[in-house]
């Protein structure tokens, strides 16, 4: 999918420690709850560029998210969907028929 909607590396790398987090729960619920915060520290972005990497992902439908507002104790809830990519397009047209021998 990375080839076909060419994320940023904040997105790539926010989507792989979203990964890393679902890994360490043992995927046991089907959403969590991390801190924005603590977000931007591990990832190593800025507040914005969070929301954009955030909304991106959800938009390509590899994440699902619920804000959790304001406030340092707030946390978002975060959900790991299965990537469903869009088909490539055959970059070649349908072959044409077998060609009818001579007689």
């Amino acid at each position: 999918m990375d080839e076909q909607k060419e994320f940023t590396p904040y997105e790539t790398r926010l989507y792989f420690f979203l990964l890393h987090l679902a890994n360490r729960f043992f995927w046991k619920t089907e959403w969590f709850d991390y801190g924005d915060e603590k977000m931007q520290a591990a990832v190593g972005i800025s507040v914005g560029a969070l929301r954009t990497a955030r909304k991106n992902l959800k938009e390509a439908k590899l994440i699902d998210f619920v804000a959790g507002g304001h406030g340092y104790r707030v946390r978002t809830r975060y959900r790991i969907l299965t990537p469903n990519p869009d088909p490539i397009p055959n970059p070649y047209p349908n072959p044409s028929p077998e060609p009818t021998p001579y007689k």
